[in-house]
């Protein structure tokens, strides 16, 4: 039996939120359909993608990356810097670093709180 990759599922599942969103008017569309965690992205070109296709209208997303930093993704990928500024500054995406699929519970808990504590030395 042939099983769909996660990619392929999660494109199948952003597409059915796009023809969805589109029999509604806009003023109804005041929430995203669709709350869409990126995982193992690599340079996040999947996610850039993904926001261009369904825009933030449609989809509400975050990214996430295994290296460890800002620096270490872009020294790693040669067009990171571009698509990461286009995810944080044209469509407003976080991007979570340090975010291993192999071990997704504890590393978006310690990721997520460690987020949770620079907001509240910042606000």
């Amino acid at each position: 039996q042939k099983h769909a990759s996660p990619t392929m599922m999660n494109a199948s599942m952003a597409q059915d939120a796009s023809d969805t969103a589109s029999a509604e008017p806009p003023e109804n569309r005041r929430q995203p359909l669709l709350r869409i965690l990126t995982v193992g992205d690599g340079d996040l070109s999947f996610s850039l993608s993904l926001v261009r296709a369904f825009g933030p209208d449609q989809i509400d997303l975050t990214a996430s990356v295994l290296p460890n930093t800002e620096q270490e993704l872009v020294e790693t990928y040669s067009n990171a810097r571009d698509t990461l500024r286009e995810l944080r500054e044209g469509w407003n995406v976080p991007v979570l670093f340090d975010v291993d699929a192999a071990r997704l519970d504890e590393s978006l808990l310690r990721v997520l709180s460690s987020t949770q504590r620079s907001k509240k030395t910042y606000d």
